[in-house]
């Protein structure tokens, strides 16, 4: 049997012990008890035998006990490892499951959507192309793989004609690092046809280094169609309805006002209803009017240089009646400024909100109006004393044809459409506009 460094340690320290003892005990035998020497050391050499043995027996089993309580923690610490490896091995496995199934749910995702989705690497090269995209593009991702972007597809320059799409809107994000965004971009396919799109390039990043762009766009040519549509819709209200409506209601006022003859008592009221009808049906159709050029962008700001002087008294000319009319006050808080906008189309705002005001406003209320300066810009509000708008409410008062709930909030007549075209002219200035209200306080 082999022995550890600190048994053979021991082994020796007991056999010069022994040797020692052995010495003593010749001496002893020798001088006192008068034992002859051979009998002497034969004596010697059995006790030493024995005691040896003994010796060798405790460290023997003290190299035992040692090796078995190393055994013991070996064991234990073999039994700890083999549990810390199932336990990592089951955390491998979950997070691996979960990856997987999040790959599966993304590539799901991107597979499904009906926007086009193209990626190409820092060289523009295509490394994905999702379904939509190879239905809009007309070829297979498996065969275009690799390929140089600009053998899938081109984008339209600034003259519509087809440009690399490195040197449009891939080539800007990889330069720039950022997304870059193009609201209405033509996309030019391999067979030299196109389609209007709105596409967006989002950089990508791996580890903080650009390792590619991801390329979304989405055919508009549904939505073009339905604008144009639209337009022709507004087209015919313009020109088909404002005419006819306007020979009726030009003969229901010579009516009214007794140029064709008397109207008795009891035909006058409802004569005077029928011309309230046709100005009301006239002022809505000049609403949807506004209301769709200002949507489809075909509104022209004639801008010019003013002042808020100016708006103010073009605003009192048409406002004052409707107030006076109403019993409810106006009051102008200006501060002067020299103005650059389209005054026609900022009046007509303006008179919206107002009228807006003085409808929802108790006779011997006051509407103030502050026109002042702000940081790179004119700050102007239109305050009432009405009955205030509920929070939840607030975000609706610009929508088309939104009007309160309630039926006295109804029945103060109106389109519907006055702020929605405020907001319009306001944003087409490059402006913002929104509401301040509290039930109760106006």
């Amino acid at each position: 049997m082999l022995l550890t460094r600190s048994a053979r340690r021991v082994a020796v320290a007991n056999s010069g012990l022994a040797l020692l003892l052995t010495g003593m005990l010749f001496l002893l035998l020798h001088y006192h008890l008068k034992i002859d020497r051979v009998n002497g050391m034969v004596l010697i050499t059995l006790v030493s035998a024995c005691i040896f043995e003994v010796l060798l027996w405790v460290i023997l089993r003290q190299q035992h006990k040692m090796e078995k309580r190393r055994w013991e923690q070996e064991k234990v610490l073999l039994l700890e490892k083999h549990r810390q490896t199932a336990v990592l091995e089951a955390t491998v496995a979950e997070r691996t499951h979960k990856l997987a199934e999040s790959l599966m749910q993304m590539r799901a995702l991107l597979e499904s959507s009906n926007d086009g989705i193209l990626s190409v690497d820092v060289d523009c090269r295509v490394n994905f192309l999702n379904p939509a995209a190879e239905k809009m593009l007309g070829v297979s991702a498996e065969h275009v793989s690799g390929q140089p972007v600009g053998q899938v597809l081109q984008v339209g320059g600034r003259d519509g004609l087809p440009i690399g799409p490195e040197s449009g809107l891939l080539g800007e994000a990889l330069r720039s690092g950022s997304t870059v965004r193009a609201d209405s971009q033509t996309l030019w396919r391999i067979n030299d046809t196109s389609f209007p799109a709105e596409c967006v390039a989002t950089p990508i990043y791996v580890s903080q280094k650009l390792n590619g762009v991801l390329l979304t766009f989405r055919d508009t040519s549904e939505r073009i169609e339905i604008d144009r549509m639209k337009s022709e819709f507004v087209s015919i209200v313009s020109h088909e309805l404002r005419t006819p409506l306007a020979s009726i209601r030009g003969v229901l006022g010579l009516l009214s006002g007794g140029k064709l003859g008397g109207v008795s008592a009891e035909t006058k009221p409802m004569v005077d209803l029928a011309v309230r009808n046709a100005d009301r049906l006239s002022r809505l159709i000049n609403s949807i009017v506004d209301v769709e050029r200002l949507e489809s962008g075909q509104l022209r700001l004639q801008q010019v240089f003013t002042t808020s002087s100016e708006l103010v008294r073009r605003t009192t000319e048409q406002a004052h009646a409707l107030a006076d009319e109403a019993g409810v006050t106006l009051n102008f808080a200006v501060e002067n400024m020299p103005l650059q906008l389209d005054l026609e189309r900022v009046l007509q705002a303006l008179m919206n909100l107002i009228s807006n005001a003085v409808k929802y406003s108790e006779r011997g209320q006051t509407v103030t109006v502050t026109i002042k300066s702000a940081p790179e810009a004119v700050h102007l509000s239109v305050a009432d004393q009405g009955p205030g708008i509920a929070p939840e409410k607030q975000g609706k008062v610009f929508e088309r044809f939104y009007q309160g709930d309630s039926s006295d909030v109804r029945g103060k007549g109106g389109t519907g459409l006055g702020l929605t075209i405020a907001r319009g002219i306001v944003l087409r200035h490059g402006g913002r506009i929104w509401v301040e209200s509290e039930p109760g306080k106006g």
